[in-house]
């Protein structure tokens, strides 16, 4: 049986409490199947939170990983013809 995955990258803030996760910052990540999505959602919750999310949901996977600001790459200068 093929199953399609449809899962969202990491978020900038905390599922649970809204608070922008910090550059360095360790945060847990858990997997869920959504029966109104008819699939699996991905939550990505503080440290702080995480006992919180365990209290109201139980994921099918969880890691922990530390958050790193996207950096934007410089676009490369072109010169004129």
């Amino acid at each position: 049986m093929q199953q399609n995955w449809s899962i969202r990258s990491r978020a900038h803030e905390c599922a649970l409490t809204g608070r922008p996760f910090e550059d360095g910052e360790s945060f847990h990540t858990a997997i869920y199947f959504d029966p109104q999505e008819n699939g699996y959602v991905r939550r990505d919750i503080s440290t702080d939170a995480w006992s919180q999310e365990l209290e109201t949901r139980k994921p099918t996977a969880s890691w922990k990983t530390v958050y790193q600001k996207a950096v934007a790459e410089a676009k490369p200068e072109i010169p004129p013809k």
